[in-house]
């Protein structure tokens, strides 16, 4: 393995342990309407409906940009 492929694994994971720990921390509701699954989060007041929880992590990160990307 080169140096630059452990520098982006070791980015890949801080950006994925950031994104378990904003869901747990509260920040991420589900919501079970008319039989479909949606999340929301705190920062839009939990109105926003986000389908899939690939969506979601596209949020966190383009919301939160934890690692500046």
């Amino acid at each position: 393995m080169t140096q630059e492929f452990k520098k982006i694994m070791s980015e890949i994971n801080l950006l994925l342990k950031r994104f378990d720990e904003w869901v747990k921390d509260g920040n991420v509701i589900t919501i079970y309407e008319d039989g479909i699954k949606y999340y929301a989060t705190q920062d839009a007041l939990y109105k926003n409906r986000i389908e899939s929880k690939d969506d979601l992590y596209d949020y966190f990160i383009t919301e939160f940009n934890p690692l500046n990307l």
